[in-house]
């Protein structure tokens, strides 16, 4: 029910309350379902204009990121310049994501850098996700470059940055590049991530196994031959996905 959603909202910001990220994105989620739910979402917008109620901010980026669920976007961007053209209301970072996001969905890299640099421009400050979108766009197009141009900005990584990035070197090939990511594996560990199975499974595949024991498994390493280290690689590989299928087990309904 889009009009009972929007209004939630619409009383929740006029209350102060603080919408959460992910209820912005099951919306977006649910207007970007079909192109006649998001037409259906536009009208809802329009009618609450037309009757003199404000339209809350979350609701704009919800239909924002609708449009780039669906893969419109024309109109996530028409939509995203309505914000402050037509409804007088000032982009947030969650706005900025919004649009990001559809870039991000088609790997288009030229457009999200823009729109990050007109971020900035406009005061507007990039949070996690912003970062996580970002990187996940530069890496999965192979512009190593820039992806690690724009992670050394990221004040405090979080772990699917740090995973984006590594992964894509080490499966890339670039063995110029291996001590960077071995640079990175050890800033890492020390900002307190685990190894998860993926990533394990990445280095040995990439025989990087023997090489970074040192990082790895720095209590395990000593008298351990190349396949001894390989093989904790495995068992921990094996370990975290074992975990990480418990703990979705744990938390689905």
């Amino acid at each position: 029910d889009l009009p009972k959603a929007f209004a939630t909202l619409e009383a929740m910001e006029a209350a102060s309350v603080a919408c959460p990220p992910a209820l912005i994105t099951m919306l977006a989620d649910a207007c970007g379902s079909t192109p006649q739910e998001l037409d259906r979402a536009y009208e809802v917008l329009l009618d609450l204009k037309d009757a003199g109620r404000p339209v809350s901010i979350h609701a704009l980026n919800a239909v924002i990121e609708g449009c780039s669920v669906i893969g419109d976007l024309n109109r996530a961007y028409e939509t995203f310049d309505e914000a402050h053209n037509t409804f007088a209301l000032r982009r947030t970072t969650a706005t900025y994501n919004a649009l990001l996001r559809g870039y991000s969905n088609v790997s288009n890299h030229v457009g999200l850098r823009k729109l990050y640099v007109a971020m900035m421009e406009d005061d507007v400050d990039a949070d996690n996700r912003t970062h996580d979108l970002l990187m996940h766009s530069y890496c999965s197009t192979g512009n190593l470059a820039i992806a690690l141009e724009h992670f050394r900005c990221i004040c405090r990584p979080s772990m699917n940055q740090y995973m984006a990035l590594l992964i894509r070197i080490i499966n890339s090939g670039a063995k110029d590049l291996f001590p960077v990511a071995l640079e990175l594996l050890t800033a890492m560990q020390r900002d307190g991530f685990p190894i998860p199975g993926a990533l394990q499974r990445a280095i040995v595949i990439a025989k990087l196994h023997d090489q970074w024991a040192h990082v790895l498994h720095p209590r395990k390493v000593r008298g351990k031959t190349s396949k001894g280290a390989a093989a904790d690689l495995h068992a921990d590989a094996a370990t975290a996905d074992r975990d990480s299928h418990q703990t979705r087990a744990v938390s689905e309904p």
